[in-house]
């Protein structure tokens, strides 16, 4: 009904099957092949007018569908599809509905019941195109309903997916080829088409790839396996004409074929790929949380290696999360909620497909606080293939990035050095801003590839860096895990196997509010929380050389009271006797290789201490005003007073 009108009538006999409860359903005197048209739709075909029909395999689902204004024309089962029905829809184009399995149902009658939705699509789709139609869609619905009916009784949150119909090879086809072939009369471009039906191959980022049926998603092709496949074809044929002419022929016209089709559109699949995740048992569209069976066009270049239950929960991961994430206070170890949102939001950047944010996370702390365990999570939740581990020295390990195209996660587990080279500095800027890296290869010249893994890096401690740009800095998600797990605890969270591994699931669907919230907010679902910004600041002190050096061997203006007055002679300095003295700092402090250069030098120092420290030329050459040398005297005052607060005497 439809403001209190009537959608259509159906007059019928009613039997139910008791073993299946499939309903028999005809009118009495009327074939049950037989086409339903309702109201909206018999209106359109009477005023002859065109756009999309929906063709729906039941008559309640039709109607469905006409109470939500679409044009609907149905079937008494897809059994009953004549091919006359397209002639009589001619001037429009066909959607069509076909149920899915009935949800929950065992494996075996799961994979029946896919078949039978997967003939009757081909079956219905292949009389349009006999019939002269070009743009035919599949209504994709989600798994979680069986028709039209249930999913509009289920209060979707999301609108039915459309896919296009795309043909199979038929057996006529392969006779002439087979025919051609045997004859010696092989016919190139007809291979080739037929292969590409047979073989969904699209060409995306200058590479081939391959839909795998078994995993739902494309996986990159290269051009042996694709020789294996043309060379099994002809063998299967003729042995004679698999042939490297033939083979390589054949090839480059299946290249020339996909590369010219353009069917990957980033501006309409890349959004698509935002929207859903591919899972082991389906589709997952994020913001409804509603699965849909795996399909080629949704474009789904990788598959998450579990299966998704939106039911599951993960207490233990977020206990886990809350315990790891408590900083330390007076008071004891208190919950940080902004932290834990800071780890989820990156923990889904990590697993969609999006670059857009250029940051990278590292988690600092002793042994036994957890930082590892976060990492061999993502490690699980990624898969083997998607992931790389690296260790992170000053050795310079020209092979270190080789293995990174294509990958998702990239997991710093280890940084051995207190102190950071430039190269390696230079790599991670590389690594978090996506550009492309030239990579050496083993045995091979370089080659460049594209970055698209975010890297999460866990370390006792952070390194010192001799960044001058602060470009890593404002990359840096920094978040410090003080709290050492206790033994009962770590058996209950990581046991032997990590137990979190049979939360995945419910960690996924944690994660979810991740992926909102980055949509949602974009750039601000990485601000720091206070007590980030609070160690941030800290490690950026730390980790600078020269405000170490500053807070050891100067005076500093602000730091004697006279933020507001003159800046007296005796804090002024050449910047020649300021360099000397940090010079030899660093000698005697064993950091002399990671120290600034005199240019550098004068830049940072007025970055780090800008609000009291100005630069000019007086006659005596280049200074700073408003800092100073300490004398002798205070360096050796300062010593004693340290070595009695510390030693007690």
């Amino acid at each position: 009904m439809t403001n209190g009108a009537a959608i259509g009538w159906v007059a019928c006999a009613c039997d139910i099957n008791p073993q299946d409860g499939a309903k028999m359903i005809g009118l009495n005197g009327i074939s049950s092949k037989r086409l339903w048209v309702g109201p909206l739709a018999l209106r359109c075909i009477q005023e002859g007018a065109s756009g999309d029909i929906h063709i729906a395999e039941g008559e309640f689902d039709g109607m469905a569908l006409e109470q939500h204004d679409y044009p609907a024309v149905a079937l008494l089962g897809n059994q009953n599809w004549l091919h006359g029905f397209a002639q009589k829809l001619k001037a429009f184009k066909p959607v069509i509905y076909i149920d899915n399995p009935k949800p929950g149902c065992d494996q075996e009658k799961l994979k029946s019941e896919t078949d039978i939705r997967e003939k009757a699509i081909s079956k219905i789709g292949d009389s349009f195109l006999k019939a002269g139609y070009e743009n035919i869609q599949i209504a994709n619905l989600p798994l979680d309903v069986k028709d039209v009916t249930d999913y509009y009784l289920s209060n979707p949150t999301v609108e039915i997916f459309k896919s296009p119909y795309e043909p199979s090879n038929d057996s006529e086809t392969l006779e002439h080829i087979r025919i051609d072939v045997l004859r010696n009369e092989i016919n190139i471009p007809q291979i080739a088409r037929y292969l590409l039906l047979k073989y969904k191959i699209i060409y995306h980022k200058k590479l081939l790839w391959i839909y795998r049926h078994e995993m739902g998603a494309f996986y990159e092709l290269d051009e042996a396996l694709l020789d294996s496949y043309i060379s099994d074809f002809l063998e299967a044929i003729d042995p004679t004409q698999s042939t490297d002419q033939n083979i390589t022929s054949i090839k480059k016209r299946m290249i020339i074929f996909v590369q010219a089709k353009k069917e990957y559109r980033p501006e309409v699949q890349a959004k698509l790929a935002q929207e859903f995740l591919c899972l082991e048992n389906g589709m997952l569209h994020i913001a409804s949380r509603r699965l849909f069976a795996h399909n080629k066009f949704f474009f789904s270049f990788y598959r998450f290696p579990f299966r998704y239950d939106p039911k599951a929960l993960s207490p233990n991961w977020e206990s886990f999360i809350e315990f790891a994430c408590a900083s330390k206070h007076e008071e004891g170890f208190m919950p940080e909620p902004g932290v834990m949102l800071l780890i989820r939001n990156y923990m889904a950047y990590v697993l969609s497909e999006s670059i857009s944010h250029q940051f990278y996370m590292h988690i600092i702390g002793n042994s036994g606080t957890g930082k590892t365990t976060l990492g061999n999570v993502l490690l699980k939740m990624i898969g083997p293939d998607k992931s790389m581990m690296m260790k992170i020295n000053n050795d310079k390990d020209p092979f270190l990035l080789q293995n990174i195209r294509g990958k998702k996660f990239i997991f710093v587990n280890e940084m051995d050095s207190s102190y950071m080279e430039s190269s390696v500095e230079e790599m991670l800027k590389s690594l978090t801003s996506f550009d492309p890296i030239a990579i050496r290869q083993m045995y091979k010249g370089f080659k460049d590839a594209r970055n698209e893994a975010k890297t999460l890096v866990c370390s006792n401690n952070f390194p010192h860096t001799t960044d001058s740009s602060g470009a890593l800095m404002r990359r840096l998600l920094l978040v410090k895990f003080d709290r050492v797990i206790p033994k009962d605890q770590a058996s209950k969270w990581i046991g032997e196997t990590n137990n979190f591994e049979t939360e995945l699931s419910g960690i996924f669907n944690w994660l979810l509010e991740g992926f909102r919230a980055i949509e949602k907010e974009g750039h601000q679902a990485f601000d720091l929380p206070p007590v980030c910004k609070e160690w941030k600041k800290e490690i950026v002190t730390y980790s600078n050389h020269i405000i170490n050096w500053a807070r050891e061997n100067t005076k500093i203006n602000s730091y004697n009271g006279e933020e507001n007055k003159p800046y007296p002679d005796k804090f002024r300095s050449r910047t020649s006797e300021l360099y000397t003295d940090y010079d030899n700092w660093c000698m005697v402090n064993g950091v002399g290789k990671f120290k600034q250069n005199r240019v550098h030098f004068s830049r940072k120092l007025l970055q780090a201490f800008h609000e009291f420290i100005t630069r000019d030329r007086m006659f005596e050459g280049r200074v700073m005003i408003g800092i100073r040398l300490k004398t002798m005297e205070e360096r050796e005052t300062e010593e004693r007073e340290l070595t009695t607060r510390v030693l007690g005497f």
